[in-house]
């Protein structure tokens, strides 16, 4: 089942790593970060690599 998930410390650390798990798993993530640019970076990031596994 996917889910939509509003994920909070997806720019760095252990926050990473599950913003990338979950989206490799088919979830869709909504990023919330106080700094918008590591908040980009993560959401291309997230694209990228979910994109290259399809």
């Amino acid at each position: 089942m996917t889910r939509t998930i509003v994920f909070v410390g997806a720019t760095s650390g252990l926050g990473r790593r599950a913003a990338l798990r979950l989206a490799r798993d088919g979830h869709r993530l909504i990023l919330i970060g106080r700094d918008p640019q590591p908040a980009a970076a993560r959401c291309a990031e997230l694209a990228r690599t979910t994109t290259d596994e399809t």
